[in-house]
């Protein structure tokens, strides 16, 4: 069930683990156990704990447009001052970052629809017409320089749906040492 994202899932994973067929094809439910061995006998007694345990997930997203870049800062630049200019440039949505060295790899919300990103990052920026890449870039740039930090910017993903966000966000976790929340 950890892997269920939402309630519709969940109840899908339930109807498969709970029937199966009999000798004429026919469907039939069977009975399964909870993790606290609540037998759950039937479609109805799967329903309500589907409805318990759905209680406890996480509201959906309203924003499921991500995108990681990597900052090249230009000059030294504090670790204090990092955190207010890539608010600024993300305009305050939630990111979090992991520097190393002169390199800031940053995995945040933005505000552009990031699935059509996506398909111009798999297709290659050189065999796209699309300047919405270099468009955010260059905002992302400007947006650092005016609070303080010189810094070319690249898009390196983007993802347009929560499940594949959750995934991105994890192996953005696991791939970078130290990684930190918007507020430093």
């Amino acid at each position: 069930m950890s892997s269920a994202a939402n309630g519709r899932q969940a109840g899908a994973l339930l109807a498969y683990v709970g029937t199966r067929a009999n000798e004429q094809g026919e469907k039939r439910d069977i009975e399964i156990f909870t993790d606290s061995g609540q037998g759950l006998a039937n479609a109805q007694d799967r329903r309500g704990f589907l409805h318990q345990f759905t209680q406890t997930f996480e509201p959906q997203l309203e924003n499921t447009n991500f995108i990681e870049v990597r900052f090249q800062l230009a000059g030294d630049v504090r670790d204090e001052a990092l955190p207010a200019a890539l608010n600024s440039a993300f305009g305050s949505k939630p990111l979090v970052y992991a520097r190393k060295g002169n390199t800031v790899d940053i995995y945040g919300h933005t505000g552009e629809r990031a699935g059509r990103l996506a398909k111009v990052l798999a297709a290659g920026r050189a065999n796209s017409r699309s300047k919405a890449l270099d468009k955010i870039e260059a905002g992302l740039r400007e947006a650092m320089g005016k609070a303080g930090v010189r810094a070319a910017a690249e898009v390196m993903a983007a993802v347009g749906n929560e499940r594949k966000a959750q995934y991105f966000l994890q192996k953005f976790i696991r791939s970078h040492d130290q990684v930190r929340q918007a507020n430093g």
